[in-house]
């Protein structure tokens, strides 16, 4: 059985790097991409097992984590997705700061989170 990775922002420029990197590795590649994300040109769509989920929504990632783990695991993790917005300290708010950090933070710490748990377990 080929190693396990999920590559969360399968679908962004950093991401679809990780992707190519994993595939050429031998990994089977599990990856993320937001609700009506378009798949990119040239994506490997055929050699990937995307999943469609709202990383901001902890319960949803948490039950494709469980999902993923329930087939035999995840044995390395990558997590690309995020956002930028570009701003000075003149012209950013605080809700921009805020947006920021759920889309950078929030969805890490959504899928991060039950990987290391379901390692943890594992003693890996």
């Amino acid at each position: 059985m080929a190693k396990t990775i999920l590559v969360t922002g399968a679908y962004g420029n950093l991401g679809r790097a990780v992707v190519k990197a994993a595939l050429l590795a031998g990994y089977q590649v599990f990856g993320t991409a937001a609700p009506g994300e378009m798949i990119p040109e040239g994506f490997p769509s055929g050699d990937v097992d995307m999943r469609t989920v709202d990383l901001l929504d902890e319960a949803a990632t948490s039950a494709l984590i469980r999902d993923l783990v329930s087939r035999g695991g995840i044995e390395a993790a990558v997590f690309t997705v995020g956002g930028f917005a570009m701003g000075d300290i003149a012209s950013t708010t605080s809700a921009d700061l805020l947006e920021q950090y759920r889309l950078n933070v929030e969805t890490l710490y959504h899928a991060a989170r039950p990987v290391f748990l379901d390692m943890k377990n594992k003693g890996r």
